[in-house]
């Protein structure tokens, strides 16, 4: 049945007219631009043929395909809302799939455009797609898809059910439009500007469940959004070295609206249909809106460069500054519970206003160097940054009867401080012809700074981050046939931010490959994972237990293993058929003690 919040949506509108011009295109590509003239006339001078014939010699300036065709919906049997959840056709002229590609001879324009189009006109799915280019000159892209979505099909538990009403709570009659334009100035050059813009919007409406303690009320609900990116730069393209440069910006709103009004008097009963302490809650009224939004810029640049045979290099940056507001307000009359006061109310008045700010910085560089043949080092540094502030102020009153009025006012704050850098080498040798070694080192270190637990009695809680992580591997090949890999990575553990962290860890894997016959191949792995942290004996430990109010944290162990072997057929290049068989055992054990907040057992 149809849930009466919701009304039901207008078929989309006829595209008969463009139909129509669609069908005559194929029969205007097949046709030259001018008539033949008779044998007998004289023929035009070479040059003059070519200036005014509008395509080269035997290829049309205009080749591709259309379907359309005009859609028939004669009734839907049963229930409305189920066949929109499923298929959602609607009725009238539809292109179901066009696909054009234009060439124009005289290339003042542009040398060739491809549009392509499908699902117009009562499909569900839309998208259209032009493409356009000029040698040397520019490169336009141009990317629109449209998404209606409709689902009333229940998702979750319904607690209606035995009263025949069957609709979801979670119901969406919605549409969402993606658009993607791009252009590139000079693609041939050595300087390419170039600009790129993208817009991600959606809305409609549905149901949405309004939460009140004891109680929820499916209410009709009006959904909006739309996020605005852009950005635009240059790129420097030259034999040895290449640089992006970019600046770029993003905006989005995201905003929600819940209403309900009471007919004839009753109020909404909810999902709840027993009295609580002897009260029948309900919803009388209710109107309800959140909204956030933001902004951000970013800056960043990349360089990759070859100054010689034996070295390559290569480094970017980012730099980012997202804000976001939010806005709430919510007012609801009606009959509510206070349920760790045992007590009701009749109305609620609630406000929240809110800020954030998140700079951001990333930036990483690395090389490879190759001093002599067979020898390869490899270097990376990677470092991110980004410290967050927020601030909320929340006004909550409720209406106690009779005329009993209960205010709060809270100011929150919160900040984090993150800061993580990462740096590794790796040196790799080809020691002789089907060996390969691999050898490293890496190093991870940061900070974290965040508002503490209550339990810890503190306001701000400080972790910090160091591990130092030994680096090797292999691969053999003694035959074109055999190939075996191995690596392995270990750490003896320093500091971590959580007791479930990598610290005192080891962790290998490997794997074969094995071809018996050209359609015969065997191939097997194993991965090992092997975490001991430390206990309070340690100084490791010793930190981590001075965040407990009492007591110390026992060690935590984790062990993680998988095999698996892979047998694959594949008579004659797989062209009939084949086979794949395959097996995969694997463990895990996890052993940890923690505190008890309640008694600190």
């Amino acid at each position: 049945m149809r849930h009466p919040l919701l009304a039901p949506r207008p078929p989309r509108a006829a595209f008969a007219a463009f139909g129509a011009l669609l069908l005559l295109l194929p029969s205007l590509a097949q046709q030259p631009a001018g008539e033949a003239k008779p044998a007998e006339e004289a023929k035009p001078a070479p040059e003059a043929a070519q200036e005014a014939s509008p395509a080269p010699a035997g290829e049309s300036w205009l080749s591709g395909s259309v379907d359309a065709g005009y859609r028939w919906r004669s009734g839907v049997g049963g229930s409305l809302d189920g066949y929109r959840s499923i298929a959602d056709y609607g009725a009238g002229a539809s292109v179901a799939g066009l696909d054009f590609i234009l060439h124009d001879p005289s290339r003042r324009l542009f040398d060739r455009a491809h549009l392509l189009a499908t699902g117009w006109g009562g499909d569900p799915y839309s998208l259209v797609r032009l493409g356009v280019r000029k040698a040397a000159l520019y490169r336009f892209g141009f990317d629109y898809r449209d998404i209606a979505y409709f689902n009333a099909l229940p998702s979750f538990a319904n607690p209606l059910l035995d009263q025949s009403v069957f609709f979801n709570q979670g119901l969406r009659d919605t549409r969402r439009r993606m658009l993607d334009v791009d252009f590139e100035l000079f693609p041939a050059r050595r300087v390419i500007p170039y600009f790129a813009y993208t817009r991600n919007s959606g809305g409609g409406t549905g149901i949405a469940t309004y939460v009140s303690a004891g109680n929820e009320y499916p209410v009709r609900t009006v959904l909006d959004d739309h996020t605005n990116h852009y950005r635009g730069g240059v790129r420097l393209e030259m034999n040895r070295w290449h640089v992006t440069l970019e600046q770029g910006g993003t905006r989005f709103s995201d905003a929600q609206e819940l209403s309900h009004e009471a007919l004839l008097g009753s109020g909404h009963p909810g999902n709840r249909r027993t009295p609580f302490l002897g009260q029948s809650l309900r919803l009388d009224r209710l109107a309800e809106a959140y909204a956030i939004s933001g902004d951000s810029l970013h800056t960043s640049g990349l360089l990759t460069a070859a100054p010689a045979a034996w070295i390559d290099l290569h480094a970017q940056f980012r730099y980012s500054r997202p804000k976001t507001d939010v806005r709430y307000t919510a007012g609801a009359t009606g009959l509510f519970a206070l349920i760790g006061a045992n007590r009701f109310y009749t109305s609620e008045q609630n406000s929240l206003t809110g800020a954030a700010s998140l700079p951001r910085n990333n930036a990483g560089a690395g090389f490879v160097l190759r001093p002599w043949r067979r020898l390869r080092i490899v270097e990376s540094w990677t470092t991110d940054r980004f410290h967050t502030a927020s601030s909320a102020v929340l006004a909550e009153q409720l209406l106690f009867a009779p005329n009993n009025t209960q205010s709060l006012t809270d100011l929150l704050s919160d900040r984090l401080e993150y800061n993580y850098n990462r740096q590794q080498i790796e040196l790799l040798a080809d020691v002789f012809k089907g060996l390969t070694l691999r050898g490293g080192h890496r190093y991870v270190w940061g900070d974290a700074r965040v508002r503490a637990a209550q339990l810890t009695g503190r306001d701000f809680s400080r972790g910090e981050l160091r591990r130092h992580v030994a680096l090797a591997g292999a691969t053999v090949r003694p035959s074109a046939k055999l190939s075996l890999t191995a690596n392995y990575e270990g750490s003896p553990g320093d500091e971590a931010y959580f007791r479930t962290s990598l610290q005192n860890y080891h962790r290998g894997w490997a794997r074969a490959r094995y071809e018996l016959l050209p359609s015969l191949h065997y191939s097997g792995a194993f991965a090992a994972l092997s975490n001991r942290n430390a206990n309070a004996t340690t100084p490791a430990g010793a930190r981590a237990a001075s965040e407990f109010a009492a007591g110390a944290p026992p060690e935590y162990e984790f062990l993680s293993r998988a095999a698996s072997l892979t047998v694959q057929w594949t008579p004659r290049g797989a062209k009939r058929f084949g086979l794949t068989g395959d097996y995969t055992r694997s463990s895990v054990r996890s052993d940890i003690a923690y505190l008890a907040p309640f008694n600190l057992s």
